[in-house]
C-alpha cells in the first residue's frame, strides 16, 4: 500500500491509513469579546474541529481563558473541541478541563510534570490525549509517546501569542514525525490499548501561521489537522478560508470539493 502522507486526506476504513484532513480554526484569533458569536459563524462552515488555546502566564507570558470559556461554549456546538493547553502543571485543572466538554486535550511535552501519566489520565477519562512539542523541542524520542497518545501536535510557532511567522523547518520535522507514526501504526497491536479512545491512528497536527501560501507543502509534509487562526478569522465568510484549504488537500488526493 501507498504510504505516502497524502492518504491522511482520503477518510476510509483502512487501518493502514490515517485520519482524514480536519481543520480546526483558533477561536483565539476571532473576536475575543464575543467568542459566542464566533461559534455561531464557525457552526455554518464545514470545519471538524474548534481549537481553543488556554495559556496559564506561566509556561507562556500571555493568559487567556480557563475550563469555564470552555464549558460556557460546549452547549453552543457540537464540533470537536481540541483543546491545547500551554500550561505549567497541566495536571492541577485537568479534570476541569475534562469536565467542561473538551473531546481532545494537547498538554506540552516541555512540561516538568510526568507527562506519560497526565496523557494516560486523559485517556481514563474517555477524553483524546495529544502531545504539543515547541519548535525547538527534538523529537528523538517521540515513539515512546505514542502509546499514550492520538495526536500530536508540533508548533510551528513559538506558543504564546498570535499573527507570527511560520517556521518552515517545521515541515522537515512533520514529514520525520509522519514517517515514524506510519511505521508505529502498521505494527502496533491494538488490543493492547483496551483503555484508549480508539481512532485509526495517530493525528498529526500543525499549530501557527498556516495560511492558504503554505497549506500545500504542510499537507504534503503529512499533517492531517489544520490549525488556522488569523488566517481564517480575517476573512468576512469563515467558509471561504476554510474551503480553501479544504480544497488544497483534495487536489493533492486527486478529489473534487
Amino acid at each position: 500500500m501507498n504510504s505516502s502522507p497524502l492518504t491522511s486526506f482520503v477518510a476510509t476504513s483502512s487501518e493502514d491509513q490515517q485520519p482524514a484532513l480536519k481543520i480546526a480554526p483558533s477561536i483565539l484569533a476571532g473576536d475575543f469579546a464575543n467568542f459566542k458569536h464566533e461559534l455561531d459563524r464557525l457552526n455554518q462552515t464545514t470545519c471538524s474541529y474548534i481549537h481553543l488555546d488556554v495559556m496559564d502566564g506561566h509556561f507562556v507570558d500571555n493568559l487567556t481563558f480557563g475550563a469555564p470559556m470552555v464549558k460556557a461554549l460546549r452547549p453552543h456546538t457540537d464540533k470537536v473541541f481540541d483543546v491545547h493547553l500551554m500550561m505549567k502543571e497541566p495536571e492541577k485543572y485537568l479534570d476541569e478541563f475534562i469536565a467542561a466538554g473538551s473531546d481532545i486535550i494537547s498538554i506540552h511535552r516541555e512540561i516538568k510534570g510526568d507527562v506519560i501519566a497526565i496523557l494516560q489520565s486523559i485517556r481514563k477519562a474517555g477524553k483524546r490525549a495529544s502531545l504539543a512539542i515547541n519548535p525547538n523541542t527534538a523529537i528523538d524520542d517521540i515513539e515512546k509517546y505514542f502509546p499514550y497518545v492520538d495526536q500530536i501536535l508540533l508548533m510551528s510557532v513559538h506558543p504564546g501569542f498570535s499573527n507570527q511567522n511560520f517556521i518552515p523547518a517545521v515541515l522537515t520535522k512533520g514529514e520525520e514525525v509522519a514517517a515514524k507514526i506510519r511505521t508505529y501504526c502498521r505494527s502496533y497491536d491494538r488490543s493492547r490499548l483496551a483503555d484508549a479512545v480508539q481512532a485509526k491512528c495517530i493525528d498529526l497536527e500543525i499549530d501557527g501561521g498556516v495560511n492558504a501560501e503554505n497549506i500545500i507543502p504542510i499537507l504534503k509534509s503529512g499533517f492531517n489537522v489544520i490549525v488556522a487562526g488569523g488566517y481564517v478569522f480575517k476573512a468576512d465568510d469563515l467558509s471561504v478560508p476554510i474551503s480553501r484549504l479544504e480544497q488544497a488537500a483534495a487536489s493533492l488526493a486527486g478529489l473534487n470539493v
